[in-house]
């Protein structure tokens, strides 16, 4: 084998391996943003809610398809025996 074909297959190896790496970092940490970001999300939605309930907003008129309001029961639980 010559040293020229030697030194593409150990360029084609590390290259690989690099970009695989490479690849996975920035996979993860896409993931991760999009995450945090639904997240975020999330929580300014419940504060927006949070916030509409103690202004005196009943809870039938925040019409959102992606909540449910249910009443917290506030008495000790119940035994089903």
């Amino acid at each position: 084998m010559k040293l020229v074909d030697k030194f593409s297959v150990w360029f084609v190896v590390i290259t690989s391996l690099v970009l695989m790496g490479g690849g996975l970092i920035v996979f993860r940490s896409v993931q991760h943003e999009i995450d945090q970001e639904a997240i975020r999300r999330i929580k300014s939605n419940l504060d927006n809610i949070a916030q509409q309930l103690k202004e005196g907003k009943k809870p039938e008129t925040l019409a959102s398809d992606h909540v449910e309001i249910k009443e917290k029961l506030t008495g000790p639980p119940r035994s089903s025996t």
